[in-house]
């Protein structure tokens, strides 16, 4: 008697595919985790250290925001459509960070 049951060379296939359509929910959830590791280790700064680091060069922390927006926003439309993981990656400033249209101003965090 086998261990396995015999599978059809489509039922091969297609279990195939689900397995590289999860490996490509894993790497966007590990984005996800990554993003929300890197934000979260960024916004601890103190808040002085913080504020002079956002506003050094204002042009190139807009620029920043925009392609991690881009990104975290990728990932998560990827895993939302999958309903995979519960890690969603930060697309949006810390409550104690707030852009006045000229500089950042930080806050303590609460």
């Amino acid at each position: 008697m086998p261990l396995f049951t015999a599978r059809s060379q489509l039922d091969q296939d297609l279990a195939f595919k689900d397995s590289l359509i999860l490996r490509a929910l894993e790497a966007a959830n590990h984005a996800a985790v990554t993003l929300q590791g890197c934000y979260q280790t960024f916004y601890e700064l103190p808040p002085e250290r913080l504020e002079a680091v956002l506003n050094h060069s204002i042009p190139s922390t807009l620029a920043m925001f925009q392609g991690n927006t881009i990104f975290g926003a990728a990932a998560n439309a990827a895993l939302d459509a999958a309903e995979y993981g519960s890690v969603r990656a930060p697309v949006e400033l810390p409550a104690h960070v707030t852009f006045d249209g000229t500089a950042f101003i930080v806050t303590n965090p609460d």
